[in-house]
């Protein structure tokens, strides 16, 4: 069931409604949770529960152990080996199997084997770090185990952020579900205009860049350099118009039932730097590996080591596959530069138009637009050897036109327009919590009509089909 279809459309209203008519608020959430999820795959509800009541128990055997003991040390790793393991088995035992096997196949060694045909279930990387990083928090007494059962599992299986994020972390989510809920009308209209600046980001921008996108890297040994160039362009504007889309849909859904979740994207491209670039993209999980894996390492004693450590391991969680950890370490690299180069000056704010250095700093942000998409060739391909090949014919064969002109001139035009609409109204709103937030202080009542209007037809009239989210393969 997709945030952007028919079915999902029939489904909030429902849920919407019950929740606000009854007092067994979070009954209504945990069951519409579970049925959200098994809309998928029914089979894939019992790893949730398996994981909800696994982190549940050992979290509540740890919280009643003394500090420094053996046994939550114990209870700690039974945790962290079923959380990780469930998760390896279905998403990396055939990658490792081959890995195996290719290694002994370069020493002339040749086994035979056969993949395993498994399924990966839908939002095992998102919601098992979730329920790790609640078990490690206790194990260090960041909070203390959640006694209310229901909350708990609500919160491992909320559906607004279940199969691709926000990770939440339990000391800023669990309360959320035990505080008694009030409906506030302004915060459920900011809700819906995020749902549908979210929905104008998926369906309009991402799954029309998308069927370019599919063509050209499908083709690309056809294509001159300039073509690919534009296409990785495109595909970098897709994979973050499709993510960030999502986030804003799932936030905007869930403020519909007065929870708060946190922030995934704050303009990611707008970047002077891979350092400001890794706080404003996919911010949860770059968070979940500060606290859960770099200072664990040992943080900043060790930065090179440990950021190298850092990449790898994201760029694996995205994917079972060299490409994916290739990604990773072209990352770690350019972030490594930043503090290799010294350049200390940690943006935390946008670029600001009345800047004295406003020339520079919008140089450095095409600079790190246009390494960012060349690293997004490696996310993109189906194989290093694929990435590889695809760099190499966009360099040696840089000139000619663009020749996507070629799928159909209008719709291209079209959506070159659109990405650069969306570019504009995101810089123009850079300093409010999403672009369509706060409108009613900037826009009258016709105005502010007139906006949703073009907003709705937009998407119903200039949609690119109901594609699945790329990050639900993670």
């Amino acid at each position: 069931m997709l945030f952007n279809t028919l079915e999902f459309a029939i489904f909030l209203p429902i849920v919407f409604v019950l929740y606000w008519s009854f007092e067994k608020k979070k009954w209504i959430l945990l069951l519409a949770s579970y049925f959200f999820y098994a809309s998928w795959d029914y089979r894939f509800l019992s790893l949730l529960l398996l994981s909800s009541f696994t982190d549940y128990t050992l979290a509540h055997l740890i919280d009643n152990k003394p500090n420094n003991s053996k046994k939550r040390k114990i209870l700690l790793g039974i945790s962290i080996f079923i959380n990780l393991g469930i998760l390896v088995y279905f998403k990396y035992a055939n990658f490792f199997i081959d890995t195996f096997c290719d290694t002994f196949r370069l020493l002339g060694i040749h086994f035979s084997t056969t993949s395993m045909q498994l399924i990966l279930p839908l939002g095992i990387s998102f919601y098992t770090f979730q329920t790790l990083s609640y078990t490690i928090d206790v194990y260090y007494k960041r909070i203390p185990a959640c006694k209310n059962l229901l909350s708990f599992l609500i919160y491992v299986s909320y559906f607004p952020q279940l199969v691709a994020g926000p990770i939440e972390k339990a000391q800023t989510l669990l309360p959320q579900f035990t505080s008694k809920k009030k409906f506030k009308y302004r915060y459920a209209v900011d809700g819906m205009r995020q749902m549908a600046w979210g929905t104008f980001k998926k369906v309009v921008i991402a799954d029309n860049c998308a069927l370019y996108v599919d063509y050209y890297f499908d083709n690309f040994h056809t294509q001159n350099g300039v073509t690919l160039l534009f296409i990785a362009c495109l595909f970098s504007f897709q994979i973050y118009t499709d993510f960030s889309g999502y986030s804003d849909m799932g936030i905007g859904i869930s403020k519909l039932f007065g929870i708060e979740l946190s922030d995934n994207f704050k303009q990611p491209y707008f970047s002077r730097n891979f350092y400001e670039f890794w706080k404003r993209w996919h911010i949860s999980l770059n968070n979940w590996f500060r606290d859960y894996v770099y200072i664990p390492l040992g943080g900043n004693k060790k930065p090179f080591r440990n950021i190298i450590i850092v990449f790898l391991i994201s760029g694996l969680w995205h994917g079972a596959s060299w490409n994916f950890v290739a990604w990773g370490a072209i990352h770690s690299l350019f972030y490594m530069s930043y503090i290799f180069l010294k350049n200390k000056k940690k943006y935390t704010t946008p670029i600001n138009a009345d800047s004295p250095t406003l020339i520079t700093e919008f140089l450095s942000v095409l600079l790190t637009f246009l390494i960012t998409t060349l690293a997004w060739v490696f996310f993109r391909a189906s194989s290093i050897t694929q990435a590889i090949a695809f760099i190499k014919q966009l360099i040696t064969h840089f000139s000619g036109k663009i020749n996507v002109l070629q799928l159909g001139s209008f719709p291209f035009i079209l959506l070159f327009f659109l990405v650069l609409a969306m570019l504009s109204i995101e810089w123009y709103t850079r300093y409010k919590p999403h672009p369509m937030s706060n409108l009613e202080e900037s826009y009258k009542t016709l105005p502010r009509f007139m906006i949703y209007t073009l907003l709705i037809i937009t998407i119903l009239f200039l949609g690119g089909g109901s594609q699945a989210f790329i990050y639900f393969q993670f």
